[in-house]
């Protein structure tokens, strides 16, 4: 059974921008970097002016979604919530 935990908090990301892509490689949250596995899925939502890039993806070998985003308009990347699995 999942729950879904909604954050909304900061983080601080490591990423890659190729080819029009955005790639996270790990992020840090509440002071522990958590390596991204797998991104699962990415969309696109506009936003005002800016757009939300969005990521779905698994970290640390575990079943668990972490949905992070980037925010065009301030490049701020934001954790909004845990699909956590029990």
């Amino acid at each position: 059974m999942a729950s879904l935990e909604i954050i909304g908090e900061t983080i601080r990301v490591c990423a890659y921008f190729r080819q029009g892509y955005i790639s996270p490689m790990w992020f840090e949250w509440k002071g522990r970097r958590y390596q991204v596995d797998e991104i699962r899925n990415r969309w696109i939502t506009n936003e005002g002016l800016g757009r939300r890039y969005h990521f779905a993806v698994t970290v640390d070998k575990r079943a668990d979604l972490y949905e992070i985003c980037l925010r065009s308009e301030t490049m701020a990347w934001h954790l909004g919530g845990i699909d956590v699995t029990s």
